[in-house]
């Protein structure tokens, strides 16, 4: 066999050799390919698990807050209903009171005028009394002119004291109708400056958003078998064929 011919078989048998590792390293490759993506699944797995644990608490979270402030929010306005109603119950009684002062001091007044009715009546009695003795003394006939000018004198002197009297009286009167609305309108502006605070509404729930699923591993491909039995066919004619020409043999 010439030097030729064992190049040509050497080099046949190369190309078989090259295929064969080829493919080898190709199936390598891909295993290697697959245990790093295996990895990194099992890493992003992990972590996605980890990602719903940690929303799930926060949303537990969130809701024990929410119900924290609520009852916060409900206690802080018994409260303010609690106030309220005190204070409104003291200015009612205030008002009472002060109203019961005004009536009390307006029915002094009534029995002080009754007095003063009474005495002034008295003392136009006792005027009369003595005119009337003064004209018997002094011979002055009942009927007379004279006489009828002093009674109606006294008469004239006893109702201008009563109509006194009564103007005081129309007055009061007035005065104890003013008071009387005053203190109501005091008792309704307290009333109504009394206001309730109600908390501004509470932002909604933030539901946690869904965790995106692992990417599936990608599939990574493997050496050809077909390809590999393609270059030892072709590398194994190569050298059938460098053979003959070397050796000057025909098929």
């Amino acid at each position: 066999m010439c030097i030729a011919g064992a190049g040509a078989i050497l080099s046949a048998g190369v190309g078989i050799f090259s295929a064969i590792t080829g493919a080898a390293a190709a199936n390598q490759q891909k295993w290697q390919n697959a245990a790093y993506q295996a990895q990194v699944n099992a890493q992003q797995e992990k972590y996605r698990a980890e990602m719903m644990v940690y929303n799930n608490d926060v949303y537990r979270s969130n809701i024990e807050y929410r119900e924290k402030v609520l009852e916060y929010q409900k206690t802080e306005w018994d409260r303010q209903v609690a106030h309220v109603n005190d204070q409104s119950e003291r200015t009612e009684q205030n008002y009472f009171v002060k109203m019961g002062a005004l009536l009390t001091q307006a029915f002094e007044q009534q029995i002080a005028e009754m007095f003063q009715i009474e005495a002034s009546n008295a003392e136009g009695r006792a005027a009369r009394g003595s005119v009337n003795a003064s004209i018997g003394e002094r011979g002055i006939g009942d009927d007379s002119a004279t006489a009828e000018a002093l009674r109606g004198d006294l008469f004239r002197q006893e109702g201008e004291a009563l109509q006194v009297i009564d103007k005081n009286r129309q007055s009061r009167d007035r005065q104890l109708v003013l008071n009387l609305d005053a203190l109501k309108a005091e008792e309704y502006t307290k009333l109504a400056s009394m206001q309730l605070t109600p908390d501004a509404p509470l932002a909604p729930l933030q539901v946690p958003s869904p965790v995106a699923p692992v990417a599936p591993v990608q599939q990574v491909s493997k050496g050809s078998n077909l390809s590999m039995y393609a270059q030892i066919g072709t590398a194994v004619l190569g050298g059938i064929s460098g053979y003959a020409k070397a050796n000057n043999l025909s098929f």
